[in-house]
């Protein structure tokens, strides 16, 4: 009866330990799910249109990173590219062109289907709004020659809000020209 006893205290033991082991990862597994759950898109109405609106009026006006180019069209392949990349940033609260799982915007974009020529990627994050985020890259040297090189003829933008993270909006432009 002793040994039941104990052999039944040893089982409740390890028991007890499993379920609170169980218990944490699934804890830390809602976690992250809550993180990602929470990520949706901005609440800036109709931001796609609006932020390829005024890339193009960028374009179209010399700025001072670079001379006035044509306008860019919309992409649906890297509109997925862009909106893998502002999700994950979004929902794993980190800032960065290139992901914890070392995806860069080439993979990305070739990931989605592009078959690029060139491709270029601009982030930001905290911007509430579009004009703040074409105004942060168009004063930033690099940013501008990237939403201003006239060899781009595509385009798309993501922005993804996560309460969660540091930031709380994350936004990625890419741009490209196919392959020829």
């Amino acid at each position: 009866m002793l040994s039941r006893i104990t052999s039944r205290s040893k089982f409740n033991a390890v028991n007890t330990v499993t379920k609170s082991l169980i218990g944490a990862m699934v804890c830390c597994m809602a976690l992250h799910t809550q993180a990602a759950a929470e990520v949706g898109d901005c609440q800036i109405a109709d931001y796609k249109n609006a932020v390829l609106a005024a890339v193009n009026a960028a374009r179209a006006q010399s700025q001072a990173c670079g001379n006035a180019v044509g306008a860019v069209g919309w992409n649906a392949q890297l509109a997925k590219a862009a909106e893998l990349h502002s999700h994950d940033m979004a929902a794993k609260n980190y800032f960065d062109h290139t992901s914890p799982q070392g995806l860069n915007m080439g993979a990305r974009a070739r990931a989605a289907g592009y078959a690029y020529g060139g491709v270029a990627e601009n982030i930001a994050a905290g911007q509430k709004a579009v004009h703040e985020v074409i105004a942060t890259w168009l004063a930033s040297p690099g940013h501008c020659r990237n939403i201003m090189n006239a060899a781009y003829q595509h385009m798309a933008i993501s922005c993804k809000h996560n309460p969660r993270a540091e930031y709380q909006t994350y936004w990625t432009l890419t741009l490209g020209h196919p392959l020829k």
